[in-house]
């Protein structure tokens, strides 16, 4: 799996600065500043470039192996205010994940003001950060990658069940938590690497 990643994330990389070399204002933008306004109506630049941050931002919150199991400090208050506790939280993210019928991405975001938490749903390689291309643009704290690829082999063709059981056991919640209170409250996306 994890020669498949590095070759995806390549290729992706390699993809990138192709279309960057093509358009001068990209240049001059990070990756997460170009998920707001990189030519979306363009759609093979929305999925190299949307398909390389999600892909990054999947990568960078997992690897739990000694942290903590569940959100801590204000990511945890937060989710106890809008789901309750982590359980319901849980409960409304498998929700989302069971509604999906299609490749794409599975969110838990904030809004940039800092108010409100959201369990959403992205098609493809959208996400939250598309102004234009989602309703409501939101900085993402977690994310789920629901294309086929990621598991259909090792989870009997299912994203529900194992698959998502597994996912919340490989969230690597206390940097996820730090990047919350340092990051997404202010309204920032979290650094990528």
């Amino acid at each position: 799996m994890a020669k498949h990643i590095t070759h995806v994330l390549k290729r992706m990389k390699e993809q990138v600065a192709l279309i960057s070399n093509e358009d001068e204002d990209m240049q001059k933008q990070t990756l997460t500043e170009a998920q707001e306004c990189a030519g979306f109506e363009e759609m093979h630049n929305r999925i190299v470039i949307g398909g390389y941050f999600n892909h990054l931002f999947f990568f960078s919150i997992l690897g739990a192996q000694g942290g903590a199991s569940e959100p801590q400090g204000q990511l945890k208050e937060m989710i106890d205010k809008h789901f309750t506790d982590y359980s319901g939280f849980k409960e409304s993210f498998k929700k989302v994940v069971a509604q999906r019928f299609q490749p794409g991405w599975v969110w838990l975001s904030i809004l940039p003001d800092g108010s409100k938490l959201l369990v959403t749903q992205t098609n493809n390689e959208d996400n939250t950060l598309m102004m234009g291309v989602i309703e409501t643009k939101s900085i993402p704290i977690i994310c789920l990658d629901l294309w086929e690829h990621s598991y259909w082999e090792e989870h009997e063709g299912s994203a529900n069940g194992s698959y998502v059981e597994q996912f919340f056991d490989n969230v690597d919640w206390q940097k996820v938590s730090k990047n919350f209170e340092d990051y997404n409250v202010k309204g920032q996306v979290a650094p990528l690497l």
